[in-house]
């Protein structure tokens, strides 16, 4: 009796360290203090590396993370000595990785070779050089960043992922690149979705303004603004609690509800106007338990903690948390954070505790006490098999599972047509699928919709499932770009603004090869689709290419040689894979029949 009152304390004190509170240290802008030009360089940088590798046990540092400008800029030997900056800012981080403290950087426009020598712009297209990341990727090589899984672009981290433990809970950290292009930011939405179990923490330059508003410009450089990301991709999963920022001077906090309910709570930090930045590091207390956050902002350098608006608390603060159910509490419920109507989709992680469990996770209507009331459900079978619902009965499988194992689920549910897809990713694994176009449980085929998880742990054979909270989510549906205006490279008198009149009976036409017609967004947005009415559609086959630009100087193509169907006089749909573009250029090379080109009206559609 005294060993298993023994064995049942250590495992109590076990958890409660694990779930000890502990210290998130966030580098503001650190480009003034490696900068040679300045006094107290790099020395007040120095103090802050040494300080994070002396106290990581004491306050139970998990990571590092830095919002970008780690440098000013990059230099040649007429400058101060090439890249001598970088050579700094390596030098220092060699403290955090000598004392095994893993760290996640974000890039600023200054870290890339956007910015030069002297600190003015580097010759040449800024958007284009804003993701030259050459020096950042050579000093700080994947390698070395010893807590990230996984990247946009091999070899390169501005866009990245990392994942800790912390506070009794699991943690994702994703680095976003300098206002994102459109492919990265739908990377990110991948990474967020196969990470329902994680905290996700989103560290970028740009967010914030210093008023605690999220800027809506790019600052020159880039490509989707602030706002376009977090409306895009932030506030769209109920797993994201934390935006981390630099950029503008100097504290700001805001925090926000996310799509599903969710707390959002973005925070920003730069004092590279104040002292050069002073040596401070952004410290957040993190107590998982009590669900509480305070952040203040402390430098080593002079063993000082700021005052006023750089001291902040967030109480309330609902972490993501695993959940044990067993038999001795059957059909728990757990309500959506809004009832689901239409098509969307689901995800969390589950681990079952015995190889022959007979538990079961499902999507109902309403709170359930049977069986019966699973419309969707995905079954640890007793005979060691994942599976799932599929109408009058289990559908067969040969998914094997294993005691002890966390699988990652991804449900795709269509609800007014009660059917459903089911797949699993099994630890370390690719996703397999359990089965496609399944019906809702047959009892449930006339809900119109759902709105709450259902977690059932058969008696037998007992044992436990822990599950994560089901994370909901829903593609973005494009619309149609309002504000829109148009040029041409010429007309014959139709001019360019007719095809924006709405009226099929005008048009704009210009002869000869190659001749355009340019949309203009009024700023950067996400371009999914064209859709355009070819004048004389139904008798000739136009041929076209499409290009895009943030800026109307550096231009990508999207299209080439397209051609229209030749079958008809209305608006034909050109899907684009998406991509962020303030203009898109439609370059006509006449016809089948001739060099005529004739649009008589255009849409543009995007996020």
């Amino acid at each position: 009796m005294k060993t298993r009152s023994l064995i049942i304390a250590l495992v109590l004190a076990c958890r409660l360290a694990w779930a000890a509170p502990f210290t998130l240290p966030i580098l503001p802008d650190t480009q003034c203090e490696l900068n040679a030009a300045y006094p107290n360089t790099p020395a007040m940088f120095t103090s802050q590396m040494n300080w994070l590798a002396t106290n990581k046990t004491a306050l139970s540092i998990p990571i590092v993370l830095h919002v970008g400008d780690i440098i000013d800029f990059d230099t040649d030997d007429a400058h101060g000595g090439a890249h001598y900056m970088w050579i700094r800012a390596s030098t220092g981080f060699a403290i955090l990785d000598n004392a095994g403290l893993a760290y996640a950087l974000a890039l600023g426009n200054h870290d890339t070779g956007a910015v030069f020598n002297s600190g003015g712009a580097a010759p040449g297209d800024v958007n284009i050089n804003v993701r030259d990341t050459t020096q950042f990727n050579s000093f700080f090589p994947v390698s070395r960043l010893t807590a990230q899984r996984g990247r946009y672009e091999s070899g390169k981290s501005e866009n990245a992922w990392y994942t800790f433990s912390a506070g009794g809970v699991q943690w994702l950290v994703i680095t976003l690149e300098y206002c994102a292009r459109q492919a990265p930011v739908d990377w990110a939405k991948k990474i967020v979705e196969d990470h329902p179990a994680h905290n996700v923490i989103f560290v970028t330059h740009y967010h914030l303004t210093g008023a605690g508003a999220i800027n809506t410009n790019t600052g020159g450089y880039g490509d989707l603004n602030p706002l376009q990301i977090y409306d895009q991709l932030i506030k769209q999963y109920s797993n994201v609690r934390f935006v981390f920022s630099g950029h503008v001077d100097s504290s700001a906090t805001r925090n926000d509800p996310g799509v599903f309910g969710n707390r959002i709570y973005q925070v920003l930090q730069d004092y590279q106007g104040t002292d050069l930045g002073g040596g401070y590091i952004r410290l957040m207390d993190i107590d998982t338990t009590a669900g509480t956050v305070a952040g203040r902002m402390y430098s080593p350098y002079y063993n000082l903690t700021k005052t006023g608006a750089s001291q902040f608390s967030f109480t309330g603060v609902n972490f993501i948390k695993n959940t044990v159910y067993t038999s001795a509490a059957r059909f728990r419920n757990t309500a959506f954070y809004a009832a689901q109507t239409g098509t969307f989709s689901a995800s969390f992680d589950a681990t079952p505790s015995l190889a022959g469990s007979n538990s079961i996770v499902a999507l109902c209507k309403g709170a359930q006490t049977a069986y019966t009331g699973h419309a969707v459900a995905i079954r640890f079978n007793p005979s060691g098999y994942i599976d799932a619902r599929n109408g009058g009965a289990y559908g067969v499988s040969t998914i094997p599972y294993t005691a002890g194992a966390t699988y990652h689920f991804r449900l795709v549910v269509d609800v007014p047509n009660h059917r459903y897809s089911a797949y699993v990713t099994p630890p370390n694994g690719t996703e397999l699928t359990i089965g496609t176009n399944y019906s809702f449980r047959t009892e449930q085929n006339t809900v119109t919709s759902l709105d709450t998880v259902n977690v059932d742990v058969n008696p037998t054979p007992g044992g436990s499932l822990t599950v994560c909270p089901v994370m909901i989510f829903k593609p973005l549906v494009p619309a149609k770009h309002t504000g829109v205006t148009v040029t041409a490279s010429a007309d014959d008198g139709n001019v360019a603004s007719n095809a924006l009149d709405g009226n099929l009976a005008t048009r704009w036409s210009a002869t000869g090869n190659p001749q355009w017609l340019q949309f203009d967004l009024g700023s950067t947005k996400t371009f999914s689709s064209l859709k355009l009415a070819w004048f004389l559609g139904n008798t000739r086959v136009a041929t076209y290419d499409i290009q895009t630009s943030v800026n109307n100087i550096s231009w990508k193509t999207v299209v080439t040689g397209g051609t229209s169907s030749g079958t008809t006089t209305a608006l034909e749909t050109i899907d684009i894979p998406d991509i962020a573009a303030r203009y898109i250029r439609v370059i006509c090379h006449g016809n089948n029949l001739n060099t005529d080109n004739g649009i008589t009206e255009g849409e543009v559609w995007g996020l």
